[in-house]
């Protein structure tokens, strides 16, 4: 089970392999970084932006969460889907704020996190794909969980650090 911890939109500052295709994302070129853990192993992917738009439609389309790295058809930037379509307006807002910006889970959230999946996936869904959203605010960075399978929510933030 691969739970997705959060996706950023960097500039290559090297080559990278494409986790979908295996061709390389090059440096320079804008793509799509994914930090999760599979099986409780930290993971940290990187997809061209369109082979991650081809990854949520195979996903879509074949109810499926799961898929061979490094052997599939790199993604088409003609392809017009609704989820393709989603992931270019998300690519423009995103392309327009010109500003990367990393957010990190401490040590209180981390175990809030992992506590919140497990027990999930134990009480709730079976296969738990969950959405991890940071909130800045003036005085911290709030963190919520959704699951996207049931949509239940939780609030995780680690309000004593603030």
């Amino acid at each position: 089970m691969y739970n997705l911890i959060s996706t950023t939109k960097p500039t290559a500052k090297k080559e990278y392999d494409c986790i979908w295709c295996s061709e390389k994302i090059l440096k320079g070129e804008q793509h799509v970084k994914e930090v999760g853990n599979y099986q409780g192993d930290f993971q940290s992917n990187r997809w061209h932006q369109e082979c991650h738009c081809a990854a949520q439609l195979y996903f879509s389309e074949n109810n499926e969460n799961e898929f061979t790295p490094y052997d599939n058809k790199r993604g088409s930037k003609e392809i017009v889907h609704p989820v393709e379509l989603q992931c270019n307006t998300i690519s423009k807002i995103e392309d327009s704020l010109k500003k990367e910006t990393s957010f990190i889970l401490n040590d209180v959230e981390i175990q809030k996190y992992n506590k919140w999946v497990d027990s999930h996936k134990k009480y709730s869904c079976e296969n738990t794909m969950v959405n991890v959203t940071f909130i800045p605010t003036a005085i911290g960075v709030a963190v919520h969980l959704e699951c996207q399978v049931c949509n239940v929510k939780e609030d995780i933030t680690d309000y004593k650090s603030w």
